[in-house]
């Protein structure tokens, strides 16, 4: 138990480091750019469990990453949002452009 504890501890730290790291670098490379782009998408698809796969939470977690601890201006922002979506046929799992999404929905958009 004490040694899984520890283990614990470790990881944690080594994440927060690598996470620092990975701030500060991303922070030098923000100075060389006029504008940033954030993509707020692809939270979910083949890859993951069912599930949206564009949350609007998603994009709120960016933004505040990018302004609050990388210290971006929000004018320097640019929020990609997505126009397609994903199929959750277990045997076929296939993204769809946004025009098939609006012709399939078609009968429940007003």
């Amino acid at each position: 138990m004490l040694k899984r504890y520890i283990i614990e501890k470790i990881v944690r730290f080594y994440k927060r480091v690598l996470y620092l790291v990975l701030i500060q670098l991303l922070k030098e490379d923000i100075q060389l750019n006029g504008i940033n782009t954030l993509i707020a998408y692809d939270a979910t698809g083949a890859w993951a469990e069912e599930g949206p796969h564009a949350p609007f939470q998603q994009m709120i977690n960016g933004v505040q990453l990018w302004t609050k601890d990388l210290e971006v201006p929000y004018e320097k922002l640019v929020v990609g949002l997505p126009f397609y979506g994903w199929s959750w046929d277990k045997a076929n799992v296939r993204s769809l452009t946004y025009n098939q999404i609006l012709s399939i929905h078609a009968d429940s958009i007003t």
